[in-house]
């Protein structure tokens, strides 16, 4: 039996919360302007040291963060300052502070931990790895480009621009979307990706003033003068944060205005709240941009996702994407219960206990539930599981594995996605319970994709139970992103129309519309949807795109309500 002294210690010590770890007590303060990557890690392996929870807190200031400028993507352990594995209990408390980081790197990656909470800071970059330009003036064959040198700093060596990010020098970034922006950071309304940029910005160029530069290669897309360009010099690196095979994390009151890769990617992570995360260009130096890809980008998460009080703009994809992961069966074992499966996305996505859904390309139908029984990796893009049955797999053009217990209940409320944000708002397929309510959509492309894919990118998830509500889509879908303002469609959609459909139980009311053009719903392959009592107003802001010919598309959809 437990002595009493030793359970009032043991209840002390509960009482008396984690143990802070202040940051000046490892001489790093609010004066130093120093590089502080050391002495946080000094700070940091004291922590773990203690065996029990910690708080790191900073003294209010502004702290330089260089990692060097390693080539690495977001696996990368050297891109981070804060490697926190098998931990449970840690706070991060920036107190106020303002990291800026030089360099391709992140914040922190979180794997296999409990209990996380970041919060209380802001974060930039130096240099962004971004470059923002003015188009000065252009022809059929050339194009005048005005940079401003000091917060882009670059060269031209052998008539190709260099742009200087970090410690390297670094071109334009294959594939590069080179979005146009007005003046105020909207994405250009009628615009979409300029993929054919990217070869006019490796075209012959010569500086005809200081820091406006003439590209002499071929304009497809002309732009108003004034217009904003937006040139990644990278791509899909290191996200601030990544999180992988944990539980109860928590982002508060932080604000992001740079990264080298998509914010936060999370995969097989259960209950994530993100309350007063804002991740926005930096407008009072004239930034248009804020991250070079997804915001928010969460991969077969489960238990409660919750995004409230926050703030997205410019980003270079889409603000939040919740989806789980299609993976295709490779081979069958010949005891019927053991297959192989691919996946890009190079985790272990099951493990024992977990339910699974086997889908058919054909059909996109889900098969009843199989349990996991054991599951491994075979290399970094082949995995194998075993079941605890054989499941029936006759007939059918390619069959693929969805997770049934990474299906998280979402809420989403009180969130501004902003008119610069390339892309999309939130792409959300989780079959849980899923609510967004009293939201502000600006978003250019479609506000609200609720997807499915087996053709690209293998993002799964039909959804059961959404619920739309309160919401005010303002002048949304005003480039070529996406059918409509809000969006249904499964990939496939197959070709039987007798089969059962792919997304249902949907509820769209109370909602504001106010649109160039009245393209508020596309719904494919759908049913037991309802939409009512919403607003619809047509603003004529900008010139419409003419991309419906009705308010609302129905297509393959059954016992579906639509009242405007």
């Amino acid at each position: 039996m437990m002595s009493l002294t030793v359970m009032l210690v043991s209840l002390a010590a509960c009482l008396a919360g984690p143990e802070t770890v202040r940051m000046s007590d490892f001489a790093l303060t609010a004066s130093d302007n120093g590089n502080a990557i050391e002495k946080i890690g000094k700070a940091l392996e004291y922590g773990k040291s203690l065996g029990k929870p910690f708080e790191i807190e900073f003294e209010k200031g502004e702290y330089f963060l260089d990692l060097g400028d390693p080539a690495g993507s977001e696996g990368s352990l050297r891109n981070y300052v804060f490697l926190l594995d098998g931990l449970s209990g840690v706070t991060i408390d920036g107190g106020g502070s303002e990291f800026i980081f030089k360099g391709i790197a992140g914040f922190a990656r979180i794997v296999r931990c409990n209990n996380i909470e970041l919060r209380n800071f802001s974060i930039d970059w130096k240099r962004p790895y971004i470059t923002q330009a003015v188009i000065r003036d252009c022809g059929s064959d050339w194009m005048d480009l005005e940079i401003d040198k000091e917060q882009y700093p670059y060269r031209i060596a052998g008539k190709k621009v260099r742009y200087i990010c970090g410690d390297g020098e670094y071109g334009v970034e294959e594939g590069t979307y080179c979005n146009y922006f007005t003046p105020d950071g909207r994405i250009l309304p009628g615009s979409h990706d300029n993929y054919w940029m990217e070869y006019l910005l490796k075209s012959p160029a010569e500086e005809i003033s200081d820091g406006v530069i003439r590209f002499h290669g071929k304009v497809d897309v002309p732009a108003p003068k004034g217009t904003i360009l937006t040139i990644y010099n990278v791509r899909y690196r290191t996200p601030w944060a990544t999180v992988v095979d944990s539980k109860d994390i928590s982002f508060k009151d932080v604000t992001v205005y740079h990264t080298t890769g998509c914010g936060i990617v999370a995969t097989i992570t259960e209950n994530i709240t993100m309350d007063n995360l804002d991740y926005i260009p930096r407008r009072e130096k004239g930034r248009v941009f804020s991250g070079v890809a997804d915001a928010v980008h969460l991969t077969n998460c489960s238990g409660r996702i919750i995004m409230r009080n926050c703030d997205m703009d410019g980003q270079g994809d889409d603000a939040l994407n919740i989806h789980g992961r299609y993976c295709k069966v490779e081979s069958a074992g010949a005891n019927g219960r053991t297959f192989r499966f691919s996946t890009s996305h190079g985790i272990l996505l099951l493990k024992p206990e977990d339910k699974i859904w086997f889908l058919n390309y054909s059909d996109m139908q889900r098969s009843r539930e199989y349990t996991v029984e054991s599951a491994r990796t075979i290399n970094p893009s082949l995995f194998e599981v075993t079941l605890t049955e054989a499941p029936d797999l006759r007939g059918g053009k390619q069959w693929f594995i969805e997770s049934a217990s990474s299906c998280p209940d979402v809420l989403i409320e009180n969130n501004v996605f902003g008119s610069g944000n390339r892309a999309r708002g939130i792409l959300l397929t989780s079959p849980g319970k899923v609510v967004v309510r009293d939201n502000v959509f600006k978003s250019a492309g479609t506000a609200i994709l609720v997807e499915g894919d087996l053709t690209y990118w293998y993002e799964s998830g039909g959804v059961r139970d959404l619920t739309i509500t309160g919401n005010l889509f303002d002048n949304c879908h005003t480039s070529q992103w996406g059918h409509s303002v809000i969006s249904f469609s499964p990939s496939p959609v197959p070709d039987d129309d007798s089969l059962p459909r792919f997304h249902r139980g949907i509820r769209i009311t109370g909602n504001t519309f106010r649109l160039i053009e009245p393209s508020v719903l596309y719904a494919s392959f759908v049913e037991d949807l309802v939409f009512k009592d919403n607003s619809i107003s047509v603003t004529g802001k900008f010139p419409a795109l003419g991309n419906m010919a009705a308010p609302i598309v129905l297509e393959h959809c059954s016992n579906c309500l639509t009242e405007y």
